[in-house]
């Protein structure tokens, strides 16, 4: 008889000493036939965000067990079942369950896998990094076994600041990449339970090899939240109708968050808007080469829909009226 890809426990509940870490079990076997698939997908999009239910008839039955378990702030799922097929077409609504990556090593059977960036065959004992904020597919057409682990992703950038830097494909051959696929294709629910040393050193480690195996480029700081919604404000400050939740929906951000990152400046949204707005004009109106454009149009090319709300706005900041502003400019400039 074949040996089972995964090592799984006989009660995983069951082993003795400290790292009990199983967290959950689930099996198709506890479902009606023609219930299963629903209940699996149902099960995967309370976790990780929203699949699409297709009802795509498949020409074999539909079974599949999973075990979850805990590695400090990693998750570890381990899956055996005689197909999988999942698909996300958009961004989940969840902010929480965006927010993670999933590293996907099949064991067993050939694996497609669709992203933004393309698509990937995943062979048995390579890995797969998806970014759950964006769509993606899965597929695999014959019995496979499998390991994923999810990364916050606030956690894992605490060394991997850049995932989307790398390519998603992880192969097993040679260099760090090697390196990766070995030591998460050790992890079994049976040595998961008998680990001799703190689980989450075991997922501190996997997250130095996969930022080793990502490369240099991955590991470059990202932009600061505030100053990447600042770059954004300056490329639309032309836009008047510009608003708090387009620029969080743009950096894929809940709108909480973006306030909470303009409170930290002691500043809001619309301060910072509005200041932004301002000094462009500013700018523009001491600009001898711009000398024949209306202060109208100035207003509207900062994003001012009604005129005499930017002259007074003008006013109040700069403590003369937009005209009186520019004559004084061109004073000084002559």
């Amino acid at each position: 008889m074949r040996q089972s890809p995964i090592q799984w426990t006989t009660s995983p509940q069951g082993v003795a000493g400290k790292n009990n870490l199983a967290v959950a079990q689930w099996s198709s076997d506890a479902y009606r036939p023609a219930e299963a698939r629903t209940a699996w997908l149902d099960r995967f999009s309370s976790s990780y965000g929203d699949v699409a239910r297709d009802n795509a008839p498949f020409h074999r039955p539909f079974r599949l067990r999973m075990e979850s378990y805990r590695l400090g702030s990693v998750g570890v799922s381990f899956v055996e079942s005689l197909w999988s097929r999942l698909c996300r077409a958009s961004t989940p609504t969840s902010a929480g369950q965006a927010d993670m990556y999933w590293l996907f090593q099949p064991r067993s059977g050939t694996t497609t896998c669709r992203t933004p960036r393309g698509k990937f065959v995943v062979r048995a004992g390579e890995c797969f990094l998806f970014n759950l904020s964006e769509p993606f597919a899965l597929e695999c057409n014959e019995p496979s076994a499998g390991v994923s682990l999810t990364f916050p992703k606030q956690w894992l950038a605490r060394w991997l600041p850049r995932p989307e830097r790398c390519s998603p494909l992880f192969l097993n051959s040679g260099n760090w990449s090697s390196a990766l696929c070995s030591v998460v294709s050790t992890l079994h629910p049976d040595s998961i339970c008998k680990l001799a040393v703190p689980a989450a050193a075991v997922a501190e480690n996997v997250a130095v090899l996969l930022t080793l195996a990502a490369g240099p480029d991955s590991q470059a700081r990202a932009v600061p939240l505030l100053e990447s919604l600042r770059g954004t404000l300056t490329d639309s400050l032309h836009e008047p109708g510009l608003s708090a939740s387009q620029v969080a929906q743009l950096h894929r951000i809940s709108l909480r968050t973006l306030h909470y990152t303009f409170a930290n400046a002691h500043t809001t949204f619309l301060q910072e808007l509005l200041r932004m707005r301002l000094e462009r004009a500013q700018e523009m109106l001491s600009d001898e080469r711009l000398s024949l454009l209306e202060v109208s149009e100035v207003a509207d090319r900062c994003g001012f829909a009604d005129p005499s709300h930017f002259a007074r706005r003008f006013r109040q900041r700069f403590g003369q009226a937009p005209v009186q502003f520019r004559r004084s400019a061109r004073t000084k400039a002559s």
